[in-house]
């Protein structure tokens, strides 16, 4: 006999966040149902709600947590490194995340759908941080400012804030 284990509220968000990555990365913010998030995360609509409020509050935890990984990643690459080393290993680094073709989905629906939602940009924020953190280790000079960084290295196109 199978004995289940009780999870933390903090163990059902982790697997919430987890579930919604990949739905919305399937289907975006609007074709995304939060019974198709609850069903894959194993709990209740209802239970998905206690614990995030809004599918738009669920939607945002998601895109936050994508940001935070790829400005992690970001900022980790370039430690300790100088100029070349640095342009290259934030390239490198970024091809890396590519490999998560969810994690990037997620992120381009977040850009879709942060349209106007003054909440939602900061992802954008964040990783304009980092590069421009990137750009305090590889200096300045022709093609190292952060928005040319941006187009380079993470090929986002036009973000906003």
């Amino acid at each position: 006999m199978m004995v289940s284990t009780r999870q933390t509220a903090a163990e059902r968000r982790v697997a919430v966040l987890s579930a919604a990555v990949t739905e919305f990365a399937k289907s975006g913010y609007s074709g995304t149902s939060t019974d198709a998030i609850a069903i894959r995360a194993g709990i209740s609509q209802p239970y998905l709600f206690r614990l995030f409020g809004t599918k738009k509050d669920l939607f945002i935890a998601t895109y936050d947590q994508v940001g935070t990984r790829i400005v992690k990643e970001l900022s980790r690459a370039i430690e300790g490194l100088d100029r070349e080393e640095a342009m290259q290993a934030m390239g490198m680094a970024y091809l890396h995340l590519m490999q998560d073709p969810e994690m990037l989905q997620v992120q381009m629906h977040g850009y879709a759908a942060a349209t106007g939602d003054p909440r939602s940009p900061r992802l954008s924020k964040d990783l304009r941080s980092a590069v421009a953190h990137g750009q305090g280790q590889v200096g300045t000079g022709p093609g190292n400012d952060p928005g040319f960084l941006c187009q380079r290295h993470v090929d986002l196109g036009d973000v906003r804030d």
